[in-house]
């Protein structure tokens, strides 16, 4: 599984695709920086994609 992530200033879903990783990839503020935090499971030709905000 991959997954997508991406940043934002405000609570909003961001409107640009972020960057893709393993989901077994460790990812923290260090690489992301600071703002709201999103993340979706990259989409899959047998699935679809959902949308969580992981913390701001």
């Amino acid at each position: 599984m991959r997954l997508e992530w991406a940043t934002t200033d405000a609570p909003t879903p961001p409107s640009v695709r972020g960057f893709v990783l393993p989901a077994a990839q460790l990812v923290g503020r260090g690489l992301l920086g600071p703002g709201y935090v999103w993340v979706r499971q990259y989409p899959t030709d047998t699935g679809y994609a959902v949308t969580l905000t992981v913390s701001r």
